[in-house]
């Protein structure tokens, strides 16, 4: 899952928790070093702790989670293997990692989706950036002795002055951004076929990644173990009691699912 996937799981949980489960993508775009989980493990245990930041490092447990079910998911193992085969037969030449980049596409395909049928999710997630749970994210980030404070701030300004998410909102915004993924990590941009290729696989398959979508981040926000088990009692995440659903908390879905 991707930064507004990983929002959505975290809907029914307080702001902190929230913040947590987005942590892991979002610092992964700031800089590749340190780890959410070494900040994690920077805080654990740790008198004099801010309030909020046990629900934030329980947040980022239940990212891992999340993380962990979608990957063994039909909705991503199947698609993931049917886009790279589609990118091959595209034959774009050396240089691209295909499973990668079909990997990475998914992700960023299942954000587009949430955002075109959640339009409170954008607003929700940047307020959650921009209000007490940024300074309790500034806290955790630059407390830390690797971490260069300044251009973290500088970072998250960039991130809230500009399109990050709403790129997400096109397919060219999320077709631009793989590319910058993929040139970030020493691969080549996918070629103009690819691209076409990649885009005509998404949209042949538009229904079934919608439906799967909907019943994995129901199941998520369920507390239970996976995508498939949408119909199974559920359960507290992560062995934790969640925190009851904030009043007004939007309910997710995708246009396919209804």
């Amino acid at each position: 899952m991707n930064l507004i996937g990983h929002y959505a799981c975290a809907l029914p949980h307080g702001p902190a928790f929230r913040l947590g489960s987005v942590l892991p993508d979002l610092l992964g775009l700031f800089s590749r070093k340190p780890r959410a989980t070494t900040f994690a493990k920077f805080w654990e245990g740790r008198a004099g702790a801010p309030a909020g930041m046990e629900e934030l490092l329980a947040g980022i447990r239940f990212h891992h989670h999340v993380d962990a079910h979608f990957h063994g998911a039909p909705l991503f193992r199947e698609h993931a293997t049917g886009l790279r085969l589609r990118l091959q037969e595209a034959q774009g030449g050396p240089g691209l990692k295909r499973f990668f980049a079909a990997h990475v596409l998914i992700e960023l395909y299942y954000d587009h989706l949430l955002l075109g049928d959640n339009p409170d999710l954008s607003p929700g997630f940047y307020a959650l950036l921009d209000g007490r749970e940024g300074e309790l994210l500034g806290t955790f980030v630059t407390s830390h002795p690797d971490v260069d404070g300044s251009a973290f701030k500088a970072f998250m300004a960039r991130i809230l002055e500009g399109g990050l998410i709403e790129g997400y909102r096109s397919m060219e915004g999320v077709l631009w951004r793989l590319n910058r993924v993929l040139l970030r990590l020493g691969q080549r941009e996918m070629t103009e076929p690819e691209q076409d290729a990649a885009v005509s696989y998404l949209e042949e398959h538009g229904t079934a990644l919608g439906k799967g979508l909907s019943r994995f981040v129901a199941a998520m926000q369920n507390g239970q173990a996976g995508a498939d088990s949408h119909n199974s009692p559920g359960g507290a995440m992560m062995g934790r009691s969640a925190e009851p659903a904030e009043e007004g908390a939007p309910a997710v879905q995708t246009s396919q699912s209804r």
